[in-house]
């Protein structure tokens, strides 16, 4: 089970009693007409949601902006909506196209909008494309958004188009943060900052623009303003439409099925036996993790593969898990050494299993040395990793012994991805090539090698999401943990 991120920001504290009606939440206004795209959905003259025109008969917006007792009209070509620019067209609706899963909850908020009659392309109107594939926006890219919504938290709505940036954060702090609200597979979150403004009350249904791509669009959530959320610097825009400024976007513009089970992350089969240092940790006769044979009665692997309410078992001499080889030794552990740092966070994952009866050395069963002395892996060397982890992102776990080469990566580029969830001095991340594979989950507390040296243990992947080449793999640095290695296996 790799260690996913699942990363938790504490903004700071204060009283969430609305913004003053700054235009905090406004952003800037735009450039006139520069977002050909833009509709705004009104009832009865009234702007009441944003939309996309994606085509010139369809406009896609959030499912909640459907109202079945008010007929909707389109506005399109609109910068100023209390104006009767001579850029607008409005049409009806011909037909609303909510999702079939859409409950009236979160999950599945999308609607299509099938125009009466086709907008006429121009310069003022024009619809923007739909992504190409089915790919993922990677975390801290800065986004627009846009939306004629509320300028404040109490408002009033803005009459002209206005935007600002927010960037996109990792999923795992949007679950951490919205909890069963949050769906990872479908949705995004964004950060932003007071100062430049964000989404509001009214923006529901606009865009999400990253690298000039619309990659999601605004939807609520419905949340008070009691605790949790008082933990988090969020205003809260009280609408019907979206309830807190702490945005939550659909994913991408088209259903996500998730990765088929390809074994892309497979790697290729190990040789039989060749890694004779490699540990499969098992739970109720389940793999969990994996592990590293440093000595005939110690097993290196990550802190968080500590599962104190089931006992663990340690299988060496395995290739198929999943046989009763007559190579594999099961043994009990007799004592857990975790790092005394480690506290079930990102830093100090480093754990030594004391096992309770010795290994029996064999061509099957050989411990791997440790480094000789502290110093830093170079980058861009090719490294081997291995493991009984999963085939691919929904994939099984492997029953035989895989491996792929990952490329180590410049401490600073680690560092500037995973910012303060990597630490240069105790930690190693790589590079991979999505055709050859990669780490994925159950393959923590296995081995990096490098020169046929031990080098790093694995420890986390982006969550749900270890094919995704935008964020390299995270290893613990050996080299930084031998005195604490050396000391415990010492006695």
């Amino acid at each position: 089970m790799i260690q996913t991120i699942s990363i938790i920001f504490f903004f700071q504290l204060f009283s969430l009693n609305g913004a003053t009606e700054s235009g905090i939440f406004g952003g800037k206004v735009s450039k006139p007409h520069s977002r050909p795209y833009m509709a705004s959905l009104q009832f009865n003259g009234h702007h009441s949601c944003g939309g996309i025109l994606v085509r010139d008969d369809f406009v896609l917006t959030s499912a909640h902006c459907y109202n079945s007792q008010m007929t909707m009209m389109v506005v399109l070509g609109a910068h100023n909506i209390i104006k009767k620019e001579k850029s607008q067209q409005n049409l009806q609706v011909a037909d609303y196209f909510t999702h079939p899963e859409y409950n009236g909850q979160h999950d599945y908020d999308i609607m299509l909008l099938k125009l009466k009659n086709k907008a006429k392309l121009n310069k003022y109107v024009k619809p923007i494309g739909l992504p190409k594939k089915n790919g993922k926006t990677p975390a801290n890219v800065a986004c627009v958004v846009a939306g004629w919504g509320y300028v404040a938290a109490k408002g009033p709505a803005s009459h002209v188009l206005r935007e600002t940036k927010e960037k996109i954060q990792f999923p795992a702090e949007c679950k951490q943060i919205w909890k069963g609200s949050f769906n990872s597979n479908h949705m995004i979150c964004t950060k932003f900052d007071k100062k430049k403004g964000g989404i509001c009350q009214g923006d529901s249904g606009g865009p999400l623009i990253c690298n000039s791509k619309p990659q999601g669009w605004k939807v609520r959530v419905e949340v008070g303003c009691a605790a949790p959320v008082t933990l988090f610097s969020f205003y809260l825009c009280t609408g019907t439409m979206i309830q807190t400024i702490s945005i939550i976007f659909f994913f991408q513009l088209f259903s996500l099925n998730g990765a088929t089970e390809s074994g892309i992350f497979g790697g290729k089969v190990s040789k039989p036996h060749s890694r004779p240092y490699m540990a499969s940790l098992q739970f109720d006769g389940h793999h969990s993790c994996g592990g590293i044979l440093v000595r005939d009665d110690f097993v290196l692997t990550s802190a968080h593969c500590n599962d104190s309410t089931v006992a663990m078992m340690v299988v060496l001499g395995a290739h198929d898990r999943s046989k009763k080889e007559k190579s594999q030794q099961n043994l009990q552990v007799a004592d857990y050494f975790t790092h005394p740092e480690y506290n079930g966070k990102y830093d100090y994952d480093i754990m030594l299993l004391k096992l309770k009866n010795k290994a029996k050395l064999s061509k099957y069963v050989k411990p791997i040395g440790l480094p000789k002395k502290q110093k830093k892996p170079p980058s861009k060397v090719a490294c081997v990793v291995a493991g009984w982890g999963r085939t691919a992102v929904n994939g099984p776990a492997s029953d035989v012994l895989r491996e792929t080469t990952e490329k180590i990566e410049l401490p600073e580029e680690c560092k500037r991805i995973w910012q303060e969830y990597f630490f240069t001095n105790q930690m190693i991340c790589t590079k991979f090539d999505k055709k050859k594979g990669g780490i994925c989950q159950g393959d923590s507390g296995g081995p990096l090698i490098c020169k046929s040296k031990l080098q790093g243990i694995t420890a986390y992947t982006a969550e749900n999401d270890c094919d995704n080449t935008e964020y390299p793999h995270v290893f613990m640095n050996l080299h930084f943990f031998l005195p604490w290695i050396k000391k415990t296996m010492q006695g």
